[in-house]
């Protein structure tokens, strides 16, 4: 019984800080609501022109928020402009426009006529999941027939979406080298079409100047563990698992990283589809399953302790 007791100690601070009221998080609706997506940690200067939301810790270089002055966006309940899971440290932090709720600030947060919340609970880990979750379900889809990604000339690259689906969605498979160099210098995708763009590699070098702003295209990096972008890149970069350093260029589109370090503006949020078998909410545990869940670990140690 006393080590049933321990383990619950240990996951009780879970429970505890967690609401009671079970919530969804939806890859969908936060990519095309937040600009910035770091599941884990933010380090980051210049400025992100829409809605940023934080896993864990930000340290500030001196940065903005929502230049743009987007709505608010909502995840797993929380509502803002800024949305930082933990500590907002470092330099200033201007919230251009919207409400920002962190868990604490040891940093200065200001506000343009939003308010600032601390003490927030938030479940990182479910929005984590979630976005994990999206990159492997996208990384299994089947390639658009007439899609073509072109590097014949090394120097000047096109990509051609192809024709989309009936749920106007195409997809391309690529692998990273397509990516470090040279310029894109075609792209073509159907008016009111999504493209998915899955490229494999576990360590990506953007050096390739793609100057073509799409917010309906997204690049999943869905075996990266590093993304470095040396270049201009207009596209959406969804690399959950990876560490994503934003060195220069800017993108007009959002950026999902588990660690993200940001010395470059991200200006949009993404703007098209996704295949609905991918988009199913992930659900925030109630209390109530966490205290099962809280149980069930104990049980599991008083039985290790037992063999």
């Amino acid at each position: 019984m006393k080590n049933i007791f321990k383990a619950f100690a240990l996951v009780a601070p879970l429970y505890l800080s967690t609401p009671a009221v079970a919530s969804t998080v939806d890859a969908l609706d936060v990519i095309s609501s937040y600009g910035v997506v770091a599941l884990n940690n933010l380090q980051a200067r210049s400025e992100s022109e829409v809605p940023v939301y934080v896993g864990n810790n930000f340290v500030s270089q001196g940065y903005t928020v929502n230049g743009k002055g987007y709505s608010d966006g909502t995840i797993g309940g929380i509502t803002g402009s800024l949305i930082v899971g933990g500590d907002v440290s470092g330099n200033d932090v201007n919230v251009n426009a919207g409400d920002a709720q962190v868990g604490s600030a040891t940093g200065t947060i200001n506000t343009n006529g939003g308010t600032l919340t601390t003490g927030i609970s938030l479940n990182a880990l479910a929005v984590s999941s979630a976005f994990q979750s999206l990159s492997s379900d996208l990384s299994a889809l089947t390639d658009t027939v007439d899609a073509v990604a072109d590097a014949s000339d090394p120097n000047l690259k096109s990509i051609n979406a192809g024709t989309p689906d009936a749920d106007g969605i195409s997809v391309l498979s690529m692998a990273a080298d397509f990516l470090s160099g040279g310029t894109l210098s075609s792209f073509t995708i159907e008016n009111g079409a999504s493209l998915i763009v899955n490229v494999s590699g576990t360590n990506i070098n953007i050096q390739s100047n793609f100057n073509f702003d799409s917010g309906n295209v997204i690049f999943n990096f869905y075996e990266a563990e590093e993304v470095t972008v040396n270049s201009t890149f207009g596209f959406g970069i969804l690399a959950a698992n990876a560490d994503v350093y934003l060195n220069s260029g800017g993108t007009d589109t959002f950026v999902v990283g588990e660690n993200i370090f940001q010395s470059t503006e991200v200006r949009g949020v993404y703007t098209g589809t996704l295949p609905s078998v991918d988009v199913a909410p992930v659900p925030l545990p109630a209390s109530g399953l966490l205290l099962v869940g809280a149980l069930a670990a104990a049980a599991g140690l008083r039985r290790r302790g037992k063999s």
